[in-house]
């Protein structure tokens, strides 16, 4: 019985938590979707803590994930560069509910298209967008 507890006690724990898959670090300036710009050689996925260091800039282009609010990513997006939405275009970034973007001093979020770029939380309602 006190095994069953003990299992029990880390579930609740471990689903109580948000699990973050891991941290991936943009290396060089580049677009956002290749794997090249990041430090895990891979696209940041659900449950990724993003980091774009200060003098690093990632170019937002297009949509990297989908519109569907089942298949948006969770992602803790920390800003001590730049986010770049100025590429002429449809440059749209979709997040599921959990999502959190932070900008530190020196990062920015930038645009100088003028396209309707827009960053879009689903809060589980509806959208939240900037």
């Amino acid at each position: 019985m006190k095994t069953i507890n003990i299992i029990l006690s880390v579930f609740v724990v471990f689903t109580s938590c948000p699990a973050w898959a891991g941290t991936i670090t943009a290396i060089p300036p580049g677009p956002w979707t290749p794997p090249h710009t990041w430090d895990l050689h891979r696209v940041p996925h659900d449950n990724d803590i993003v980091i774009i260091p200060s003098a690093r800039t990632v170019l937002l282009k297009n949509t990297p994930y989908a519109k569907k609010t089942n298949t948006r990513p969770v992602l803790q997006i920390n800003i001590y560069g730049i986010l770049d939405f100025s590429d002429n275009g449809s440059d749209k970034l979709y997040l599921n509910e959990g999502s959190k973007i932070q900008i530190y001093l020196g990062g920015e979020i930038i645009t100088s298209s003028g396209s309707t770029e827009v960053i879009a939380i689903y809060n589980g309602v509806a959208d939240n967008t900037l």
